[in-house]
């Protein structure tokens, strides 16, 4: 079957882009990308036209907001400001080139999302309408208070459902985040806006990349709580030294609980007292060793004492002055 348009009244361009985007749009912000692609004016001066599309899309200025901030954190649409020309001079008025790299950058939107404007908050009255006029809307806000495990008041269904359509975040996404902050017992809908905000920034922006920080995350929420009750520091927050050693033994150096529990019982038995700088000395020359697991350090130990009695001097005094130097230099 073949579809033919009638354009004997004129043209209106959208951005291809925009066509991957329609399944999570909103019914507004369909009608509202068909109205700016189709009048110019709109684009030229959006502000002074506000009431007028608002009229014309029967919504109110907040899902107005909503729409369009839907567009632009697709990267679809921008906000520049009034009176800019529809399309650029002549290359011929200019009198130097743009390089293809910088065209690249400008094209290539930021993560990061401005904040100043923050989300909008809909009266009792805004939401009933949107939620009855918005099935797919009405299903993500049943799913998501069955998995906060509450029902959530008005201000919160405001701003669940404009984060949701200012990040352009999948349901699913959402629902990952959801789970996670009812475990830790997280469930105010602000903390759960800037978990979202801060995931965001860092380029977590799908639902399979989410969960993977937030395991990430939970499995150190769980080696922190180990680490401190092994060094009895279950009634105190870490020292920014403890949290920049931990971090690293864990995060860069991939050591398990195990490993870091091995150097702590190291560290005791030579210094009769827990040294993190000394566990650190310990832990950074396995890894510069290639060492990963407590059977190699066992078999490394074995073979510094086999060493030690066809030589003239103690290989684990050696060792232990090497990591007392090491110690020096990390500890700062």
């Amino acid at each position: 079957m073949r579809i033919e348009f009638d354009f004997q009244s004129g043209q209106a361009t959208i951005p291809a882009a925009a066509a991957k985007c329609v399944a999570r749009a909103s019914d507004i912000a369909l009608r509202l990308l068909i109205l700016l692609a189709a009048e110019p004016d709109y684009r030229r001066d959006f502000e002074a036209h506000s009431k007028e599309i608002a009229t014309q899309l029967k919504c109110s200025r907040k899902e107005l907001d909503i729409a369009l901030g839907f567009w632009c954190g697709a990267g679809i649409a921008d906000i520049g400001a009034a009176d800019v020309p529809d399309r650029l001079p002549d290359t011929a008025d200019y009198t130097e080139t743009i390089p293809a790299t910088s065209e690249k950058k400008a094209q290539k939107k930021t993560a990061k999302l401005m904040r100043a404007a923050g989300l909008p908050e809909y009266t009792s009255e805004e939401l009933a309408d949107m939620l009855e006029r918005d099935a797919g809307a009405l299903s993500f806000v049943d799913e998501a208070q069955r998995r906060i495990g509450r029902m959530l008041n008005p201000r919160e269904v405001s701003l669940l459902v404009g984060l949701r359509n200012y990040l352009e975040l999948e349901d699913e996404y959402v629902y990952v985040l959801l789970d996670y902050c009812s475990r830790i017992g997280k469930t105010s809908l602000r903390y759960i806006e800037t978990m979202a905000f801060g995931m965001y920034d860092d380029g977590v922006t799908d639902a399979d990349a989410l969960a993977q920080a937030l395991a990430e995350r939970e499995a150190y929420r769980e080696l922190e709580g180990k680490f401190k009750a092994m060094i009895g520091a279950r009634g105190r927050k870490l020292t920014s030294k403890e949290t920049r050693f931990l971090s690293r033994w864990s995060l860069e150096m991939k050591y398990d609980f195990k490993m870091i529990e091995l150097a702590y019982e190291i560290t005791v038995d030579a210094q009769h007292e827990y040294n993190p700088a000394y566990m650190n000395a310990i832990l950074e020359r396995w890894y510069a060793a290639g060492v990963t697991t407590p059977e190699q350090v066992e078999a490394e130990r074995a073979k510094r004492r086999q060493g030690a009695n066809a030589k003239s001097y103690d290989l684990d005094d050696f060792f232990e002055a090497a990591l007392r130097r090491s110690m020096g230099d990390s500890d700062t």
